[in-house]
């Protein structure tokens, strides 16, 4: 990293901090020079050639962690960061994140936010963590350029200080520039298959026989695997092994201690403007992509003629429409895109587009709970489908399916669904993959399509199913 070089002098930007330019600079290599520093988050967008953004936050002023029970608390804590006169920014005429809220909420907290479902299972970690992040290392993979942007703050209540931003900019630039002494590495994981594909098969089979009954129209089941991590170094290769093999646009690495998030998510949950333009992008109806050009096209033409996948999509399409609602002006909800098919690494998949314009009286954390969990990795309905996959999936989800994101100091917000993610907890990687059932659903299909998502992760080792 001796090659980062400031491009300008640290200058103010209105009303939202400091910023410095700087060029020389891989996104890997900078996120292995600060690795090691406390509460390190990556918003990491390795599909640089949609033109999106990434970035690198590390050292909160502040944070929040709550467990099960207690996930209102955290959103309250982030409503009263975010309302502090200190922290209110105007939207900066420079686009991006300046900073402010980074985290997640695991796939328990849905219990939380709704209180009349319980779940048979225990989580291994926190419920939701959130830190509250002045300084950020944006990469603007358009442009091909870097800033480091700071608010200049020491804590929640302090007022923006010129002398701070100064300080946590230059104390940045010290560590990009720090030689690499080793330099990312392959961490080789020894996976086991914990559920076998007749467990698996069954619970699909119990899933359509409640489609049948009439308790819900679809409901999405995953199956799991598991490998023993020895050690910090090893878990952060993982994630640099795994977005080199599935890259994503929703990617994100966070190391908060004793958990560490390692996703390459192709679904955004929502994200929403300072302004208030919300927009939510379900993915529902996957195929396999295809070296040959001529097959290739043949299963994209399938997936965009499948009854069954564009039918999963449109009623997904219709739960988020009705999430959107209630936090949304009345008639400003659209679908704009409905079954588009897109093409990510490994697969094809249907994404719709739904969006809102958000109330004024509604903050973004009444927009992140009005539309969590996704529907695209419940079901619908939402509510009994969770009841559902909490009664056939044989243990917790953890944060598989949860959401991690941020809302900045200007109102913005952005967050994926944690699919195609690794769990660390202490020695254990976790990985779950799933897929939307429906009556129309092959149960071997289905099988298949848990293993075809999860393929490429797992391609970096090897996989051994556990004995019954």
């Amino acid at each position: 990293m001796d090659t980062v070089k400031i491009e300008n002098s640290i200058v103010a930007i209105g009303a939202s901090g400091w910023t410095c330019e700087i060029s020389g600079l891989d996104p890997v290599r900078a996120a292995t020079a600060l690795r090691r520093q406390k509460g390190l988050v990556w918003l990491d967008s390795s599909t640089s050639e949609s033109g999106l953004w990434s970035y690198l936050c590390c050292d909160p002023i502040d944070t929040v962690s709550t467990q099960p029970g207690d996930t209102t608390e955290a959103l309250a804590k982030i409503d009263t960061w975010l309302n502090s006169a200190s922290m209110k920014i105007k939207q900066s005429q420079e686009s991006g994140f300046w900073g402010g809220v980074l985290g997640y909420l695991s796939y328990t907290a849905a219990f939380d936010l709704m209180p009349d479902l319980k779940s048979r299972h225990a989580d291994s970690g926190p419920t939701t963590e959130f830190g509250l992040y002045d300084t950020v290392l944006a990469i603007d993979h358009s442009l091909g350029s870097a800033h480091i942007r700071s608010r200049g703050l020491n804590s929640p209540s302090a007022e923006p200080s010129s002398t701070v931003a100064h300080q946590k900019i230059y104390r940045l630039l010290e560590l990009l520039c720090e030689p690499q002494v080793n330099p990312p590495g392959r961490s080789i994981a020894d996976w086991t298959h914990l559920t076998g594909k007749d467990d698996h098969i069954r619970r699909i089979m119990d899933a359509q026989n409640y489609i049948l009954d009439g308790d819900v129209y679809q409901a999405n089941l995953a199956q799991t695997f598991v490998a023993p991590i020895s050690s910090d170094r090893d878990a952060f290769d993982l994630y640099l092994q795994m977005r080199e093999l599935n890259p994503a646009p929703h990617g994100a690495w966070l190391d908060f201690g004793n958990r560490k998030i390692a996703s390459t998510s192709p679904e955004r949950l929502v994200t929403c403007s300072a302004d208030g333009k919300a927009q939510a992008r379900p993915i529902k109806g996957t195929c396999p992509r295809s070296g040959d050009p001529a097959e290739d096209r043949q299963l994209r033409n399938a997936l965009s003629a499948s009854e069954k996948d564009r039918a999963e999509n449109i009623m997904i399409v219709d739960l988020l429409r009705n999430d959107l609602s209630r936090v949304c002006a009345p008639g400003s909800i659209k679908v704009p895109e409905l079954c588009v098919l897109e093409t990510f690494a490994g697969l094809h998949h249907l994404v719709s587009t739904v969006t809102g314009t958000l109330r004024q009286e509604f903050r973004p954390t009444d927009l992140l709970t009005a539309v969590f969990p996704g529907g695209s990795i419940t079901g619908a309905p939402k509510h009994r489908s969770i009841e559902v996959i909490d009664e056939l999936e044989a243990r917790s989800r953890g944060v598989f399916c949860g959401s991690l994101g941020y809302i900045g100091f200007d109102g913005a917000m952005d967050f994926n669904i944690l699919i195609r993610t690794i769990e660390i907890i202490e020695d254990k990687a976790v990985l779950m993959a799933g897929g939307g059932i429906t009556i129309l659903s092959d149960a071997d299909e289905e099988y298949a399509e848990t293993l075809l998502k999860s393929e490429r992760i797992l391609s970096g080792g090897s996989c051994e199913e556990a004995a019954a």
